[in-house]
């Protein structure tokens, strides 16, 4: 499957639009009230592995607070998720 069909299926299959920023293709992903997020999608090769590398942004770090963390990923990934306060590092 090329990125291109996987993008083209995830699209139909969780009816998000497909738009492209900053030339990287990705999807707008509706969130609660008319609120939308932008996942871009990319292709990159792990010890010759295709795989691909799904990444948002969702707001400033020194801002971010642990919930809202969480309920990003969470809309995104539809997964626990857990990250450390004082790294970052998302597992």
């Amino acid at each position: 499957m090329t990125l291109k069909e996987l993008i083209d299926s995830v699209s139909r299959l969780k009816i998000w639009k497909i738009i492209s920023e900053h030339g990287t293709p990705g999807f707008d992903v509706p969130q609660a009230g008319s609120r939308k997020q932008f996942v871009s999608v990319a292709e990159f090769k792990d010890e010759r592995q295709p795989m691909v590398r799904f990444t948002t942004r969702i707001g400033p770090a020194d801002r971010l607070e642990p919930t809202r963390l969480h309920s990003a990923l969470d809309s995104i990934c539809g997964s626990r998720t857990a990250a450390s306060p004082s790294t970052g590092a998302i597992w």
